[in-house]
């Protein structure tokens, strides 16, 4: 089986913060720059679960596109488990450098 990869490392992408309240947006360093929203959705098939991907990509030209997946209970349980634990990393360091940041304008103001 060939293993596709026609995706940016995740080096080219940055955490574009806009500002407390407003949330963080993924946004890619270029060249051509643009922003992705990412959402999902689960359904539940008698036990299959069911989990659609989509994913709107926003710039110059904007592109929307939606990936389904078929997944055991226990897939869908590690899966989640395992974001909910990179989320709250993630979180924590993105709010680190917001504070970081609005502390470093007090000081240039």
């Amino acid at each position: 089986m060939k293993e596709q990869t026609m995706h940016k490392p995740a080096e080219e992408y940055y955490l574009h913060d806009h500002g407390d309240g407003n949330g963080w947006q993924v946004a890619s360093r270029g060249p051509g720059k643009f922003g992705v929203i990412t959402t999902g959705t689960t359904t539940n098939h008698n036990g299959l679960i069911e989990l659609a991907i989509e994913r709107y990509i926003h710039g110059a030209l904007s592109t929307r596109d939606t990936e389904h997946f078929m997944l055991t209970p226990e897939e869908a349980y590690d899966m989640g488990h395992a974001l909910l634990e990179v989320a709250k990393e993630g979180e924590a360091e993105a709010l680190r450098k917001r504070q970081n940041k609005h502390e470093q304008q007090e000081v240039t103001t």
